[in-house]
């Protein structure tokens, strides 16, 4: 594979991918790291490509990164799903250059709900023009976001950890009243989820048919949950 050198003030999406699991994730992240040790022979990690994306050498991982990413790898899943839902919500937009002439394309924030999506992350780059044609040929894309974006994604931001804790109080009182599972109450569960991640004004943003994507309920489902959350968050 030939080394991808990303613009200057841009990073590979699979290094975003990465960034995100240390950030998000850096107690596991150090946890997993094995140091030093003798390393034996490993082969046809499933990580090889996300690796060699994020860490940005050529040629095959050492043994340390591979056993780093290897024990990473339930984090490294999470981080890719959280940073894939800010992708689709416009919170950062990803890049690419199709072109000498230095002008990047943005990907239609829609495109990381579809099927095509999915792998986008961790091997860096996609398809344009769709899957290849009969001949075989294929034009791909590699794939970058902006280091300031990036950034501030990733940033705390205090009256939203301040606003969340103040939300997961209310989640944990409605909780403990033990009413009868409902579909309504696990769609607010999932919402609340949501929330701790991206804040309310980010669901609030959400289209209808985002929340029945998203949530996996009815439009009329998704838009009552979110009006009694909606409630709930304002008498605090």
């Amino acid at each position: 594979m030939n080394e991808v050198y990303p613009p200057p003030g841009y990073v590979r999406l699979p290094a975003a991918a990465l960034l995100a699991t240390k950030t998000w994730f850096p107690q596991e992240w150090e946890a997993s790291d094995p140091g030093e040790p003798s390393p034996p022979e490993i082969s046809g990690d499933p990580l090889v490509a996300l690796i060699a994306g994020g860490i940005g050498h050529q040629g095959e991982p050492t043994w340390r990164e591979r056993t780093l990413l290897q024990r990473a790898e339930p984090y490294i899943s999470q981080a890719i799903k959280r940073l894939r839902d800010a992708l689709f919500l416009g919170r950062l937009a990803v890049l690419y250059f199709p072109d000498d002439s230095g002008k990047a394309r943005e990907v239609n924030q829609g495109f990381w709900a579809t099927a095509s999506a999915n792998g986008v992350i961790e091997r860096g780059w996609f398809e344009p023009w769709g899957s290849p044609t009969a001949s075989g040929r294929r034009y791909i894309e590699h794939l970058f976001v902006s280091e300031g974006a990036l950034s501030a994604l990733l940033s705390p931001e205090p009256e939203r950890a301040s606003y969340l804790s103040s939300n997961l109080d209310v989640s944990s009182r409605l909780r403990k009243l033990g009413r009868p599972p409902r579909k309504q109450e696990a769609v607010k569960d999932k919402m609340r989820d949501f929330i701790s991640r991206e804040g309310m004004p980010a669901l609030q943003a959400l289209t209808e048919e985002a929340m029945k994507s998203l949530f996996g309920a009815s439009r009329d489902t998704c838009r009552k949950a979110r009006q009694e959350l909606a409630t709930e968050f304002s008498t605090e």
